[in-house]
């Protein structure tokens, strides 16, 4: 079992980290062990604040631990409550005001203990050289308890369980993976029966072994052919994006707003960008170092494009402009008019703002309005083609078709937004204009089946048929 130990946190991290919990525990994938003050967690804010008024001297009174246990190692709720109280005593928070929850959403069972840095009798509860005693009562508490023992001197400052030590894991379990696979288990056992020293040493399958230990049992030239076959098929992809969960579920936590979110992901070694393709806005999250990359449709909602919100609900203003021009065109295809059409953007949250003169409106602007910070963008800003008069004809031919055919005949230029697929052009400058940076890179999608034209991005041009109105 791993401890991590994160930096000391103020109160408004902790509402912050309190919540996530709750929620979690709303959709069924974490539930409270323990309480040290009898209440529920919901009332642990109050209760932990009094604790924390007990020293203002302390800066930061609150501070998080995350003990998780190895893949497959799967304890009953009391045996890691027990544990976790131990852990604790020994580390000297036994007097503090703390709340234990259990998250069951990974691999890897983990528990969260949320905890005062100060006692009840308002001491300060020191921290020096707290992550080498860490180490070494985890270590004795494995033994104690009958837990199996991780390797030292794998653990990262800044990485959980899930997201460093468990990569010496790996191997192992994507080879399990692989054997219970229909289309994978026979060339795995092929593989197998190939190494002299596999046969040889004959390991318990029932057991985990580090990749290391692999490599020794296999030898270093059976290691790689299966490392290869194991990485073509995809058994690895489940693990990595198990860690880049692990990493955001955390950081998310500890960040106010997007940028922040993304400066912490890529001081990590993470990767992050937002981009636009075939006219839609996404997140492009993944691993650099493993090659490792996925759309955000393939993470939990609350990590896509739109959704991705913060105390306070901060975007940046890229974040809007790119937010604002997926849900005009959306919001324009469905409208039947023009005062329809601002009606269903207050619904979304979004204000169209008229510019008038003597001659009456001359121009328009949009800005959301559930942010902290909101930015008003002209219409040119967000796209060229939603400009004032655009708009007026694209309703002006709703309303009256046969009119809206004889100006299409009379005019070469169509004044209607039309769709991109029929003017890639437009499309790519467009492209440029939202988002500068053209990428390419193999993506996981969150499907089992991948269609060529969702793998790249965003290079690939596919012919679509021409439709009617608008498109984004």
């Amino acid at each position: 079992m791993i401890a991590e130990i994160q930096d000391p946190f103020v109160g408004e991290a902790l509402n912050r980290k309190i919540d996530y919990q709750l929620k979690k525990i709303e959709s069924g994938v974490a539930r409270e062990l323990y309480n040290s003050s009898g209440d529920s967690l919901i009332n642990m804010y109050r209760n932990m604040s009094l604790v924390a008024g007990l020293n203002d001297r302390v800066k930061s009174p609150y501070i998080e631990f995350i003990l998780s246990s190895p893949i497959g190692e799967d304890l009953p709720d009391e045996k890691f409550s027990e544990i976790a109280k131990e852990y604790l005593e020994r580390m000297g928070y036994g007097d503090s005001c703390y709340t234990i929850i259990k998250n069951d959403d990974k691999d890897h069972r983990h528990v969260h203990i949320l905890a005062t840095t100060i006692d009840l009798n308002g001491l300060w509860i020191s921290d020096s050289y707290s992550k080498g005693r860490s180490g070494k009562i985890m270590r004795e508490l494995e033994l104690k308890h009958g837990l199996e023992v991780m390797e030292k001197g794998k653990s990262s400052r800044n990485k959980t369980l899930g997201e460093s030590q468990y990569r010496q894991y790996f191997f192992d379990t994507a080879l399990h993976k692989a054997l219970r696979s229909h289309n994978a288990k026979e060339r795995v056992k092929d593989l197998l029966g190939q190494s002299e020293t596999f046969k040889t040493i004959n390991p318990d399958m029932t057991k985990a072994y580090t990749n290391a230990e692999w490599k020794i049992i296999l030898g270093e030239d059976t290691y790689e052919n299966m490392l290869d076959m194991l990485s073509k098929g995809k058994f690895f992809n489940p693990l990595l994006k198990d860690e880049l969960l692990s990493v955001m579920d955390r950081l998310r936590q500890e960040c106010d707003n997007v940028k922040e979110f993304r400066d912490r992901l890529e001081k990590e070694g993470y990767y992050m960008r937002l981009v636009s393709d075939k006219g839609k806005s996404h997140y492009v999250y993944g691993i650099p170092d493993r090659g490792f990359y996925l759309k955000d449709t393939a993470l939990p909602e609350s990590y896509r494009f739109g959704k991705l919100l913060f105390a306070g609900k901060q975007m940046t203003a890229d974040e809007q402009k790119h937010y604002l021009y997926n849900q005009i065109f959306a919001v324009l295809n469905g409208s039947s008019s023009y005062e329809d059409f601002k009606d269903r953007l207050a619904e979304h949250n979004i204000n169209l703002i008229e510019h008038v003169n003597g001659k009456g409106i001359y121009g328009i602007s949009f800005a959301l309005t559930n942010v902290d910070t909101p930015e008003i963008f002209k219409s040119s800003d967000v796209s060229r083609r939603l400009n004032y008069q655009n708009i007026q004809d694209f309703f002006q031919k709703e309303q009256n078709p046969e009119q809206g055919k004889e100006q299409e005949r009379a005019t070469p230029i169509d004044p209607v937004i039309v769709c991109y697929a029929s003017n890639p052009h437009e499309w790519e400058k467009d492209l440029i204009y939202m988002y500068p940076v053209a990428m390419s890179m193999a993506l996981d999608n969150g499907s089992g089946k991948h269609r060529k034209g969702d793998e790249d991005l965003p290079d690939n041009k596919k012919k679509k048929k021409r439709n009617k109105g608008l498109s984004y």
